[in-house]
C-alpha cells in the first residue's frame, strides 16, 4: 500500500475513533428546578443548585415551580383614578370589600360596578382600619376618623388629651383596646377597655427612659405571638422610623402592673407604614434592607434578630431605589406573602414569598396601587377605579404572562472544562409551548435564548429518553433535546416564555455535554 493511502487510512481511523470516544463521553446532568426559589443574598459560587440567580412570575413549589396565576377583573366605578385603599369588612358573619378612590369610599363586595358609600373625603385615599366592636373604623391623617357599621357611615368619635384628631395616620387593637398614633408623633393613645375611640389616653413613649432613645416616630404598631394564637403570650409591638422595635407584654396598658417591657431591638428602618405581616406566629416586616422576623427565639436570647432572607440583596435595593415612593404595602392569605415595590406612581413589582416552602420569587405586570384579603382571597386596586383578584385564572386581564427564569450556576457534576452539546427543561402544558432557552458560562451573561415551540397536549415538554444512537459531530437528540453551544467549567441556564390560558410547570433541566472545549 503506498504510504500516502496507508497516512489517510490511519487518520481516518484515527477520527473514527475519537467520534467514537465523544459519544461515549457525553455525560448528562439532570437538575431540579429551582425549587428554593430566588437568591438575592448568596454569592454565584455559593448559592445551592436549588437557587434561582433570576425569577420572575414562577411560584417554586415542593415539586417544581409553576408560572404564577394572573388576574381578574372583579369591580370598577371605585372614582375614575387610582384605587388606594381595599379594606374587609368582617362583623357578626358580614362580609364586606371596601375601596377607596382619593376622595370616596365605596362598596366593592360584588362583581361589577361598586356602589358609593362615602363622599366628600378631603383628597388622600390611603387608609388605615381595624374591625373591632362589630364595626371597622379609618384613619388617614387627613380626614376625621371614619366609621362603618355594615349600614351606616359616619364619623368615629375620638378624644384626648393632647390629641390632634385629624393628624391620627394608624390604628389597631390590642387585648380589647383601641390603639390610635398621630403621624410625626412618638406616642400612642389608647381608650377605654373594649371601646373602640372614645375618649383616649395618651402612652408617651417618648418621656419614658430609653424606651425610644433612638427618636423618630411610630411607623407601625403590630400585634405579635410566640405560639401563633391569642393568649397572653401576645405581645405589643411599635416599630419606630428610626428602626428600634418596643415590644410590651400585658393586658392593659394603663396598669404598670399589667404592662412590661420586654425588650428593645435595633432591627433597621423600615420601609413604609404597612410592610408587616403575621406569619405562623412570627410578624416579619422590612427592616432595614431585608425582610426580617421577630420570633420566639429573640425572646429567648434576648439578641436582635438577624434572620436574613433570601430576598436581602433585592430588599436593599428596592428600598435604596424606590423608599420613598408611595405603594409599599404587604399582604397574606394562607398560601403567600405579598411585599409590594412601588417602581413608579404607575409601575409596580411584588416579593412574594412562598409561605408552604419559604421560597422567594417576584412578580411584575400587577400595577397595584394597594392590596388587602377578602373571603381569604387577594384583591388589589388599580388606575381607573378598578378592583382586582389576583392568583386568579392563568392571564392577566386578558393578557399573557411573562416569564423567566436563571439558574444558579453548576459544574454538572465536573470541575474540567466542558463543552456543553444539549439542553432540554422538562416541563408540562396543556397546549403548544413556545419558549427561548439560553447558556452562559463561568460567570458571564447568557446567550441570546434560542426560540423554540414544541409540545403535545397533557405531555411532558419532554421527558422522553434521547435516541444515543444518534450522536454526530453536531450532537443532536431526539425531540425536544434541543443543541447548545458554548464551552466553560460551570454553566447556568435561562429560560423564557410567555403563556396564556395555561398553567406551565418545570420540574427539572437536563444538561449534555463532552470534556474539553476551548480553554
Amino acid at each position: 500500500m503506498p504510504i500516502r493511502n496507508a497516512v489517510a487510512l490511519a487518520n481516518r481511523r484515527r477520527r473514527q475513533a475519537s467520534a467514537g470516544n465523544s459519544r461515549m463521553s457525553a455525560q448528562l446532568r439532570q437538575r431540579e428546578a429551582p425549587i428554593g426559589g430566588l437568591n438575592t443574598r448568596d454569592t454565584f459560587d455559593n448559592m445551592k443548585n436549588e437557587d434561582a440567580i433570576s425569577l420572575l412570575n414562577w411560584v417554586p413549589g415542593t415539586g417544581g415551580l409553576t408560572v404564577r396565576q394572573g388576574y381578574s377583573s372583579h369591580a370598577t366605578g371605585v372614582g375614575s383614578g387610582d384605587v388606594l385603599t381595599v379594606a374587609e369588612f368582617n362583623a357578626a358573619g358580614t362580609q364586606k370589600l371596601i375601596a377607596f378612590s382619593d376622595t370616596a369610599a365605596y362598596d366593592a363586595t360584588s362583581a361589577g360596578s361598586a356602589s358609593s358609600l362615602k363622599t366628600g373625603l378631603t383628597s388622600n385615599g390611603r387608609w388605615d382600619y381595624v374591625n373591632m366592636n362589630g364595626s371597622i373604623a379609618f384613619v388617614d391623617g387627613a380626614n376625621v376618623p371614619q366609621v362603618y357599621d355594615g349600614s351606616t357611615w359616619g364619623n368615629l368619635t375620638i378624644s384626648g388629651s393632647g390629641l390632634t384628631v385629624a393628624n391620627i395616620i394608624g390604628i389597631t387593637s390590642f387585648k380589647g383596646f383601641s390603639i390610635v398614633w398621630e403621624d410625626d408623633s412618638a406616642d400612642f393613645w389608647y381608650s377605654a377597655a373594649r371601646a373602640l375611640g372614645g375618649t383616649m389616653t395618651k402612652f408617651a413613649l417618648s418621656t419614658i427612659g430609653s424606651v425610644a432613645s433612638g427618636g423618630g416616630k411610630i411607623t407601625a404598631v403590630e400585634s405579635w405571638t410566640v405560639d401563633g394564637g391569642s393568649g397572653e403570650d401576645d405581645f405589643f409591638v411599635v416599630i419606630m422610623s428610626t428602626g428600634q422595635v418596643i415590644l410590651y407584654a400585658g393586658t392593659n396598658p394603663a396598669d404598670a402592673d399589667a404592662w412590661k417591657l420586654v425588650g428593645i431591638y435595633d432591627m433597621g428602618k423600615p420601609t413604609g407604614r404597612d410592610t408587616f405581616i403575621n406569619q405562623s406566629g412570627d410578624l416579619m416586616g422590612l427592616l432595614g434592607g431585608d425582610y426580617k422576623r421577630i420570633t420566639g427565639e429573640t425572646l429567648k436570647t434576648g439578641q436582635t434578630p438577624r434572620n436574613e432572607s433570601k430576598m436581602s440583596g433585592a430588599a436593599e435595593e428596592a428600598q435604596v431605589l424606590y423608599g420613598a415612593n408611595l405603594g409599599w404595602c404587604a399582604v397574606r392569605n394562607k398560601q403567600y406573602a405579598v411585599f409590594n415595590v412601588p417602581i413608579t406612581t404607575s409601575t409596580f413589582q411584588q416579593h412574594v414569598l412562598n409561605l408552604a416552602t419559604n421560597a422567594w420569587t417576584k412578580f411584575d405586570s400587577w400595577n397595584a396601587r394597594c392590596f388587602g384579603v377578602y373571603d381569604g382571597d387577594i384583591y388589589f386596586g388599580e388606575g381607573s377605579g378598578k378592583v382586582f383578584k389576583a392568583f386568579s385564572g392563568d392571564n392577566d386581564d386578558g393578557d399573557g404572562i411573562a416569564w423567566e427564569a436563571q439558574t444558579s450556576w453548576d459544574n454538572l457534576r465536573s470541575p474540567a472544562q466542558k463543552k456543553m452539546v444539549g439542553i432540554r427543561p422538562v416541563m408540562t402544558s396543556q397546549d403548544v409551548l413556545s419558549l427561548g432557552i439560553g447558556l452562559a458560562f463561568d460567570f458571564g451573561v447568557a446567550s441570546s435564548p434560542q426560540q423554540i415551540t414544541q409540545g403535545t397536549t397533557g405531555a411532558l415538554w419532554d421527558d422522553a429518553p434521547w435516541d444515543s444512537s444518534s450522536w454526530s459531530p453536531e450532537i443532536t437528540a431526539q425531540k425536544q433535546m434541543r443543541g447548545a453551544s458554548g464551552s466553560g467549567i460551570v454553566v447556568s441556564a435561562v429560560i423564557r416564555g410567555n403563556t396564556k390560558n395555561q398553567t406551565v410547570k418545570w420540574f427539572r433541566t437536563d444538561f449534555l455535554w463532552v470534556p474539553g472545549g476551548v480553554m
